[in-house]
């Protein structure tokens, strides 16, 4: 038999994806992501947003308490300010594919109307209109899902650094939980 080349190793990924083999079809998908990213506009139908009507704590063993959405599904901020992070805003920083993988909470309507529960303060949550969507923030933050993350199961986006930031969960003060690699908050 001859040794395998990148030609027989790519007709093999292809056979993969063809018999409907799940991880090779997203290896392949996520190579073939264009590089230049353009800014979205906002639609009710996009995955790149998620629709929130309700905040809520959940605990986690290893992170603690931090807010998720109504669902279960741990929030997130980007925290880019520090250490290696771009330095721009987060709504500056996430977009295309960044969206697709860690895509906004926006609301419908007015923010009061949202549901809070026990233990947040709702001095804390506001919109932002971007991009024709309200993005919730919680503590001047917008917030985020991880596309991994599935209701009521552990948080798998703590500690994650890509697309110019940290990302971190936020607590029900509304402070990143900052563990791991996540770098802790300038003191000046």
């Amino acid at each position: 038999m001859p040794p395998l080349t990148s030609y027989s190793v790519s007709l093999v990924a292809l056979l993969l994806i063809s018999t409907g083999a799940p991880h090779a079809q997203t290896q392949i998908q996520d190579q073939t992501q264009p590089q230049n990213q353009t800014k979205p506009q906002g639609s009710a139908n996009d995955p790149r947003y998620v629709e929130g009507s309700g905040l809520r704590t959940a605990v986690d063993d290893d992170y603690g308490l931090h807010v998720v959405l109504d669902d279960g599904r741990p929030v997130y901020v980007m925290v880019t300010d520090q250490a290696h992070g771009d330095g721009l805003a987060p709504l500056d920083s996430c977009y295309d594919r960044c969206l697709e993988e860690w895509p906004l909470v926006t609301v419908r309507g007015d923010v009061q109307d949202l549901q809070l529960g026990e233990g947040m303060d709702p001095a804390l949550v506001d919109v932002s209109d971007w991009e024709d969507e309200q993005v919730l923030l919680y503590s001047g933050q917008p917030l985020f899902l991880f596309f991994r993350d599935e209701p009521g199961q552990p948080p798998a986006g703590q500690e994650i650094f890509s697309f110019g930031g940290y990302w971190a969960l936020i607590s029900p003060q509304g402070e990143p939980i900052r563990t791991g690699i996540v770098p802790e908050a300038d003191r000046n």
